[in-house]
């Protein structure tokens, strides 16, 4: 059965303009969503936030109006308060109508709304240029089908999630066992104290504008391609430029978010192992390159790199400068120690590989089934 997001669900825009006081806890801002992620179930507090917010209830779905690029929209299972950025749907209590139960369709969105039919068209038809919005009119407008057996498909759906979720946090273990290992190797052998300028060299990446992108052309890493375990590669924009030699990635270069309007994402990490094409990266990423990257590139995944950056506040969102990486002192230990790390990666980027294999597999289920 064919029908728009307007049928069967409502935009909430219930407003409070004291949120500390509001008597709720939960916050989701921006950077709080996971791109991809039909589930938000990251949070922050309300204790310092002093503009209007939106309400939410358990069972709403929130969707990322700004930046529809990075795909983020997600049902929560709690009540809170969200920003001016987020549009809140909430499923309509009765559906008898369209012969379908609310329960079931309130389950079924959020996995509609993270199908590439649906991001294609909010970027098609999102307002703005470099930082697109979309409406929520624009938003009730989209035509998609519900299932005739959407019980059994959300439950299959619902089923898939929790099996890649249950990979993912096997990864997320391997990562923090590496991190304890990393710490635990390192704690008495010599070092020497460097700045990070001294050892490394960081590159900002590409700017470019909306006409220099085209269907063809060289793919550009962004901040939305660094996922919690890997690098996705799905969905690259491509532009039509010439592009100098030092913005081109290698094999080994360590990738970092430097400026995003998620702030959680910002500082975060990837190694570039190997790139089945020439590729660049955009203007919110920074390549670091040095002949000591396996501990580098643990190093800006521990505490110690956390503690010593301040993020700059531009008007919109949080940044890491080439200033800031300039200040970095860490310790560091000879090539002969760092070498013992090569084991313990190699092994650890095997088990996650395999995993993530697994987690691909689960991927092309859950697209097979939303077709």
């Amino acid at each position: 059965m064919k029908c728009t997001i307007n049928d069967i669900a409502n935009v909430i825009s219930e407003s409070i303009p004291n949120p500390a006081e509001s008597g709720y806890d939960i916050f989701v801002g921006l950077e709080h969503y996971d791109s991809g992620e039909v589930k938000i179930t990251r949070y922050g507090s309300t204790d310092s936030l002093v503009t209007a917010v939106k309400v939410f209830k358990k069972g709403d779905i929130l969707l990322a109006r700004r930046n529809v690029y990075l795909k983020r929209a997600g049902l929560v299972d709690f009540d809170g308060v969200t920003s001016g950025d987020s549009i809140v749907l909430r499923v309509k209590p009765d559906l008898s109508k369209l012969g379908t139960r609310s329960s079931s369709v309130q389950k079924y969105l959020p996995f509609v709304l993270n199908t590439e039919e649906f991001w294609n068209y909010a970027e098609k038809y999102s307002d703005g240029t470099m930082s697109k919005r979309l409406s929520p009119k624009t938003l009730l407008q989209y035509e998609f089908e519900i299932p005739d057996d959407v019980d059994n498909k959300k439950d299959l759906l619902w089923s898939a999630f929790e099996t890649k979720e249950s990979y993912r946090t096997m990864i997320k273990a391997i990562d923090e066992m590496v991190k304890s290992q990393f710490i635990e190797m390192f704690r008495s052998v010599p070092r020497r104290t460097v700045k990070l300028s001294e050892i490394a060299t960081y590159t900002i990446g590409l700017t470019y504008k909306p006409e220099n992108v085209k269907s063809a052309g060289i793919p550009v890493l962004r901040s939305g391609n660094i996922q919690e375990e890997s690098l996705d590669l799905n969905d690259l924009v491509r532009v039509d430029l010439t592009i100098p030699e030092t913005l081109y990635l290698r094999d080994g270069d360590v990738l970092m978010c430097s400026r995003n309007g998620s702030a959680h994402l910002v500082g975060k990490v990837a190694r570039i192992r190997k790139l089945s094409e020439p590729m660049t990266f955009g203007a919110f990423m920074t390549v670091i390159r040095s002949e000591y990257m396996d501990y580098l590139y643990l190093f800006f995944q521990s505490s110690e790199f956390r503690k010593q950056i301040s993020y700059g506040k531009s008007s919109t969102m949080n940044q890491i400068t080439q200033k800031m990486l300039d200040q970095i002192v860490l310790d560091l230990p000879c090539q002969d120690d760092i070498k013992k790390l090569t084991p313990l990666l190699k092994s650890s980027d095997k088990s996650k590989f395999e995993l993530k294999q697994a987690i691909e597999k689960i991927d092309k289920v859950m697209r097979s089934l939303m077709q």
